[in-house]
C-alpha cells in the first residue's frame, strides 16, 4: 500500500470538489495477456484495500454500525 496524501488532505482532483466526505482508491493489477482486465486483485491487494477503507473510516470516527450497505 502506498499512500499519496494524508487522509485530511482536501485535494481539488479526481472530481474537481463535485463530491464532498469521498475518497479515491485504487489498486495496481492490470496486466493480464492478451486483455489486461484478466488480471485480478491479489488477495494481499484486496486485503490492503479493506485496511486502507478501514483506517479512513475510523479517522472519520465512524464505528461498525455506522456502516450499513
Amino acid at each position: 500500500m502506498h499512500r499519496l496524501h494524508a487522509l485530511t488532505a482536501d485535494l481539488p482532483v479526481y472530481t474537481s470538489r463535485r463530491n464532498s466526505n469521498s475518497v479515491f482508491l485504487a489498486c495496481a493489477c492490470m496486466g493480464g495477456q492478451p486483455e489486461p482486465w484478466t488480471l485480478p486483485p491479489t488477495a494481499a491487494q484486496l486485503h490492503s484495500l479493506c485496511l486502507e477503507v478501514a483506517a479512513i473510516a475510523r479517522s472519520w470516527g465512524w464505528t461498525a454500525a455506522d456502516i450499513t450497505i
